[in-house]
C-alpha cells in the first residue's frame, strides 16, 4: 500500500480499501465471531479501479460502496459474494470524479460527492433503483475526501476553499425528503385582505397520498419604495419619485 488504507465497517462486514494504489483492491472481512475472517478480495487489476477516495457500507452490512478515482462512478459490491451489484450514474456522458460517498442509516438513499473542473457538489441516489435523486452544485470550495454525513433528511458535508484552505460546513437541507406534487383549488373570486379558503392535495412522488399536512404560504404584496433623489419638473418644483417593489410576506397558515 501507497498510504493508509480506508476502513470501514457495519454489522459483521469490515472492509478495508487499498488508496493510491495503481490499481487498488478491497478486503472484506468477517467480524462476527472471536476472530476476524477474511471473506476475499475485490480485485482492483479485474474490475479496473484506481486511486480509492472514499468507502461506505449499509448498515446491515451486506454492501459496500466505493468511490473511486477511476472508473469515474460510484460501484455498490455484494459483501458475500464479492459481485458488483450495481452502479450509480452509468450513463454520464461527462462524469465527475467521486471524492466521497456515504449511506443512510436506512440504507435507501446513496450520497456521492464529486468534482468536475472547477464544478463541485453532491448528488443523491436511490439504493436500489440507482436513480438520481437530488443534486446540486456546491456554493464554494471543493468537497473534502470523505466528509459527506446524513443526519435525518439532511446530508451535510465540508468544503474547502482552495485559496485559503478554510473549511466550510456545507449542510443539504431535506435533501432525502420525498419530491411532491400540489394541486390546488381556489374560489373563483375573493375579496382582497379578506380570509380566503382553497382545497388541495398533496401527492408524493410514489403516487401516495400522506394525509392533512401544515403548509406555509408567502403572498407577495407591493410597497411603494423612494426610487432615487428628489426630482424637479419643468416649472421648478421638487417632487419624490418612487417605484413598487414586491415584498415577501411568509408565515400564512393553510
Amino acid at each position: 500500500m501507497y498510504d493508509a488504507p480506508l476502513v470501514a465497517a457495519a454489522g459483521n462486514t469490515l472492509v478495508v480499501g487499498e488508496r493510491n494504489s495503481e490499481p487498488g483492491d478491497l478486503r472484506v472481512f468477517d467480524v462476527n465471531g472471536a476472530s476476524t475472517l477474511l471473506r476475499g478480495v475485490i480485485d482492483g487489476h479485474t474490475h479496473d479501479l484506481y486511486n480509492l477516495q472514499d468507502l461506505a457500507v449499509t448498515s446491515d452490512g451486506s454492501m459496500v460502496i466505493s468511490a473511486f478515482g477511476s472508473p469515474y462512478r460510484f460501484d455498490a459490491w455484494d459483501t458475500t459474494s464479492l459481485t458488483k451489484s450495481r452502479t450509480y450514474d452509468p450513463e454520464q456522458t461527462d462524469p465527475g470524479f467521486p471524492v466521497a460517498v456515504a449511506v443512510s442509516p436506512e440504507g435507501a438513499h446513496v450520497a456521492g460527492g464529486w468534482k468536475l473542473g472547477t464544478a463541485q457538489g453532491i448528488a443523491l441516489y436511490d439504493t436500489a433503483a440507482t436513480t438520481t435523486t437530488y443534486a446540486t452544485d456546491n456554493p464554494a470550495g471543493e468537497v473534502v475526501r470523505g466528509s459527506i454525513a446524513f443526519s435525518g433528511r439532511d446530508v451535510f458535508g465540508v468544503l474547502r476553499e482552495s485559496s485559503t484552505n478554510r473549511l466550510y460546513l456545507w449542510r443539504l437541507e431535506g435533501a432525502t425528503a420525498q419530491g411532491s406534487t400540489l394541486t390546488l383549488t381556489a374560489p373563483s373570486a375573493a375579496t382582497a385582505l379578506e380570509p380566503l379558503t382553497v382545497t388541495g392535495r398533496l401527492t408524493l412522488a410514489d403516487g401516495s397520498a400522506p394525509g392533512a399536512q401544515p403548509l406555509v404560504v408567502t403572498r407577495q404584496m407591493a410597497k411603494w419604495h423612494q426610487h432615487d433623489a428628489p426630482r424637479c419638473d419643468n416649472r421648478g418644483r421638487r417632487y419624490l419619485h418612487y417605484h413598487r417593489h414586491p415584498i415577501g410576506r411568509r408565515g400564512d397558515q393553510l
